[in-house]
């Protein structure tokens, strides 16, 4: 017998060792054992935090909506929120977290909702939703994801980076940017309209909208989400998102998206719920160097002042 539990160990010690390593470098702390600073970026950490302790007001949408300093936003709005965004976020995505929160939490009372030409257009339809939930309610499935495992051993290079450096930061917050004269000229040293990785990037987005069409099925659903916050006295506030001139330019003008942007205004409007528009008939602009990339404000010297204005219009 003592023999069979010893063959038994170990075969199971090579999987405890990696379960250990897993727990200790895992920059979502799934376990809430590691204390990892990178934890809140992690979808699956904000609907487990969600669904272990909701919050009454909840925010939606992708990556722009993702970054809001949290601690800002209950200063401003005088009340703490879960902030469901995450990077990459499709709209199927955001509106089935949507019925999700008010399932687990039928008390919520206020949604900050992000919609915007990129989130409706077709194509953005992937939908991951039912792995994120079959992570958040089986650590095992976590444990055993591909790419969770991806994201523990960059971890576990992160760490090995700082203790070669105890200057670099684990998880520092890369959306801001030290520009130089050198980044508003093209190749030859002529000026340009837009700083450089501005206009890089207003391609990659014009590249990704070619052949727009407006995603007539994901807006009916924002409609059916409206309709339910109506009717249950939710407050709703639909937000279009700030884009950048280079964005406007070559994007939004460029493809002649207007009427598919005052489509979506329009239709959303007409719910009943409060529109804060930043996108297409911008109530509030900002500078060229307050953004960090097209879509992104620049963390430190945009969206602070951001996230005072908007959630500020949310609770007027």
């Amino acid at each position: 017998m003592k023999k069979l539990c010893l063959k038994l160990l170990c075969v199971a010690l090579p999987f405890l060792l990696y379960f250990g390593v897993f727990v200790a470098f895992d920059p979502a702390d799934y376990f809430g054992v590691n204390h990892a600073s990178t934890a809140g970026n992690s979808v699956v950490t904000r609907v487990k935090r969600f669904v272990d302790a909701p919050q009454n007001a909840i925010i939606l949408g992708d990556s722009r909506m993702a970054h809001f300093d949290m601690d800002l936003v209950r200063e401003v709005s005088g009340r703490a929120w879960s902030n469901l965004a995450f990077g990459g976020a499709s709209m199927n995505e955001s509106i089935d977290l949507f019925w999700l929160a008010v399932q687990q939490n039928p008390a919520i009372d206020a949604v900050v909702f992000e919609a915007s030409f990129y989130t409706l257009r077709q194509g953005g339809t992937r939908n991951r939703t039912e792995a994120i939930l079959t992570a958040v309610r089986n650590p095992a499935a976590y444990l055993f994801n591909f790419n969770y495992n991806v994201d523990m051993l960059q971890n576990i290079l992160e760490h090995v980076k700082h203790w070669r450096n105890p200057n670099y930061v684990i998880g520092e917050a890369t959306d801001t940017g030290h520009w130089t004269p050198a980044d508003y000229l093209d190749e030859t040293g002529a000026p340009l309209p837009y700083r450089a990785n501005l206009i890089e990037y207003a391609g990659t987005i014009r590249d990704v909208c070619a052949g727009y069409s407006l995603n007539e099925e994901n807006l009916a659903a924002l409609l059916e989400v409206a309709a339910y916050c109506k009717e249950n006295n939710i407050a709703l506030t639909f937000v279009l998102p700030p884009v950048d001139g280079a964005i406007r330019e070559y994007v939004l003008e460029g493809l002649e998206l207007w009427p598919a942007l005052a489509r979506i205004k329009s239709a959303l409007s007409a719910t009943g719920a409060r529109v804060l528009d930043y996108e297409y008939e911008p109530a509030v602009t900002f500078s060229e160097d307050q953004f960090y990339d097209g879509f992104h404000l620049d963390i430190v010297k945009g969206l602070p002042q951001y996230t005072e204005i908007l959630f500020k219009e949310v609770l007027a």
